[in-house]
């Protein structure tokens, strides 16, 4: 791990960027990051609304739609769901990784948003969970494991070094720098066609 970052401004520049890893992992769009934070629209700190990615009230789909496409489009929906729950704490993991590391163990990290809260509590209700504190858990120990992963990490940081040297990264730069890295994406679903997607297939 590189020097730790001291600031509110680095913190929240990391979370950004792991925010930009875990949507390129699980085949989301990356957004834009910029450093000056007054030019950062919401998306781009991560703050993706949830309705944006997930239909989690009653949807009709238009009549005659085949089985099979009704069963892709709620499948995703679900994968979206997961994905946006781990996302909402995702730059809170990440200031807690930063802060023991420089700080120790007795760092604490900030509360979660209302923002993420309320993700949290969405995807719950469109996941159907029956035990929403062990499933909160479950996604704490997902992010936790995902940031673990060598390649996860180091795209992370080549995100943070790029946006230090160039003050901001279009969406392509980002996904650029992710695969040059190798950070991994997320398994094939079985319910989608197909072994493999093709390069550039995503979610959103």
């Amino acid at each position: 791990m590189s020097a730790q970052p001291a600031d509110s401004a680095d913190l929240k520049l990391y979370g950004n960027a792991a925010t930009a890893a875990l949507l390129w992992h699980f085949r989301l769009h990356p957004r834009p990051i910029s450093s000056r934070s007054e030019g950062m629209p919401n998306p781009a700190e991560g703050e993706i609304p949830f309705g944006a990615m997930v239909s989690y009230r009653a949807t009709s789909l238009p009549d005659g739609t085949p089985m099979e496409v009704a069963d892709r489009f709620w499948s995703a929906n679900l994968y979206k769901a997961e994905a946006a729950a781990l996302l909402a704490i995702t730059p809170r993991e990440v200031e807690r990784r930063l802060l023991s590391a420089s700080s120790g163990s007795a760092s604490r990290p900030t509360e979660l948003s209302s923002h993420a809260r309320g993700t949290l509590a969405r995807a719950a209700e469109a996941l159907g969970v029956p035990d929403r504190n062990a499933w909160f858990q479950e996604v704490k120990n997902r992010v936790e494991s995902l940031l673990s992963v060598p390649q996860v990490w180091s795209g992370i940081e080549a995100v943070v070094a790029a946006v230090r040297e160039r003050g901001a990264l279009s969406d392509h730069d980002v996904e650029d720098l992710l695969d040059r890295k190798g950070v991994p994406r997320a398994p094939w679903p079985d319910w989608m066609p197909g072994k493999e997607p093709a390069s550039d297939f995503y979610f959103d």
